[in-house]
């Protein structure tokens, strides 16, 4: 059989199609294809957002400690990077000498000078003399604390602001809500995301009211993109479901939203044949509820399945 009389075989028969997708999937031939093809479309990709990323850095880095990349030999632009590491290696100057202030020798040989005048004559003199250069190094000491603890805070504010940006670059806004109403919501939104997070092994990680973690369907860190989702759901785009007649309906994502007798009620849309028994049900709305912005922890996450997992009978589908 040629290559001909394979392919005409594999499009008339879906089932055989799968068999042999599977068999090629899991060759090293095809994990290889598969590779190379990852790898074409993430660098074709990945350039631009990566782009876009570091000239970001540099506008906070820039707003935030009046600095920017500057220049190489060559006349060439340092790279956001290498600059950022330069940064990195003077807050970690910075931290060394906040330690040790308290230790300072210039301070303990004062100390050993005032004594040994005192008992050798003129005392007075260079006790006021150590007092004044005491006070004058507590002044620069206090500075050096600050502008330490300014680049610590500065730093990490930067890198929790950089996630939130990024998250917000794959929303769509509604235009038809006024600009200002929703630039106010947005504002509010990323200061309250920014004061509820810590940056934990590099990773930015967002906290609930409760102070716990906000995490995924693999109880990861969930994303700034999904958990915005869900904070600006009534300033995004949405499409209007209704075939015409009767309360308005709002879908976001899978979730469709109805008004009935003057309350809103959300139910969970999910694809027709898209499950066939029960856990391919929970897999199926729990990837519907993250990507329609509902977390674990949100009160309509177990109300939304519960309700689909009724309406859809699930209860008569084997395991």
């Amino acid at each position: 059989m040629d290559l001909a009389e394979i392919t005409a075989a594999l499009s008339k028969n879906a089932e055989l199609l799968t068999g042999v997708t599977s068999h090629i999937l899991d060759s090293d031939k095809g994990k290889e294809v598969i590779t190379n093809k990852a790898n074409v479309l993430f660098d074709a990709r990945i350039s631009d957002e990566v782009s876009g990323i570091h000239s970001k850095y540099d506008e906070d880095m820039f707003n935030k400690l009046g600095e920017r990349p500057g220049t190489v030999d060559g006349g060439g632009k340092q790279k956001t990077y290498d600059k950022i590491n330069s940064l990195y290696d003077e807050l970690a100057g910075l931290r060394k000498q906040k330690v040790t202030l308290n230790k300072d020798q210039a301070v303990i040989d004062l100390k050993a000078q005032i004594e040994t005048l005192k008992k050798d004559g003129g005392g007075a003199h260079w006790e006021k003399t150590f007092n004044t250069e005491t006070e004058k190094w507590k002044v620069e000491r206090e500075g050096l604390i600050k502008r330490a603890n300014d680049a610590e805070t500065g730093n990490v504010d930067f890198r929790k602001r950089s996630d939130i940006e990024t998250g917000l670059r794959g929303l769509k806004f509604n235009e038809d809500i006024p600009d200002v109403a929703r630039k106010a919501l947005v504002n509010m939104t990323v200061n309250s995301l920014v004061k509820n997070s810590k940056v934990v092994e590099g990773v930015v990680v967002y906290l609930d009211d409760k102070g716990a973690q906000i995490s995924n369907s693999e109880y990861k860190p969930e994303s700034a993109e999904n958990i915005l989702k869900l904070a600006l759901k009534d300033v995004l785009f949405t499409e209007n479901s209704d075939g015409g007649g009767g309360a308005p309906t709002t879908v976001t994502g899978s979730i469709e939203t109805k008004n009935v007798e003057g309350k809103d009620v959300k139910t969970l849309k999910l694809p027709e044949g898209s499950f066939k028994t029960k856990s391919e049900f929970l897999k199926v709305a729990e990837e519907a509820l993250l990507s329609s912005g509902v977390t674990r922890g949100d009160d309509n996450w177990d109300k939304l399945k519960n309700e689909a997992y009724n309406r859809y009978g699930v209860v008569k589908l084997p395991r």
